[in-house]
């Protein structure tokens, strides 16, 4: 039961970070990707104490990039897949590199998601 309870903080918690971002963006203000990635970090590790599960930990890191990007993809008025054409932060130059677009990223992403979910419930 705690892990359905994680995965919904962590839904809305996504949420609320990509519309920071989107207020940072609309302002002008740059992203400091590596930051956004060290504050997650920072958020997602109190999960590993209190679960000890490395499969939860990690469908975190999945959940981020199934919510956050398309969060903040919609709320800039952008496509569902929107991957840029010249990517700033390294996820996205990876994604871009091996999928292509960002269709196909995400079909990989929950895929990812969806087996650690399996393992954790399993």
């Amino acid at each position: 039961m705690i892990y359905n309870f994680i995965i919904l903080i962590y839904f809305f918690i996504n949420v609320g970070l990509a519309a920071i971002d989107k207020a940072l963006i609309s302002r002008g203000k740059r992203i400091y990707h590596a930051v956004n990635g060290l504050v997650y970090c920072a958020l997602i590790t109190p999960v590993w104490f209190i679960t000890e599960n490395w499969f939860m930990v990690t469908a975190l890191l999945f959940l981020r990039l199934l919510v956050f990007n398309p969060a903040l993809n919609l709320g800039r008025g952008l496509n569902f897949f929107y991957l840029p054409l010249k990517p700033k932060s390294i996820i996205d130059r990876i994604a871009k590199f091996v999928f292509g677009d960002g269709a196909k990223a995400y079909a990989f992403y929950v895929l990812c998601f969806a087996f650690l979910i399996l393992k954790i419930f399993l």
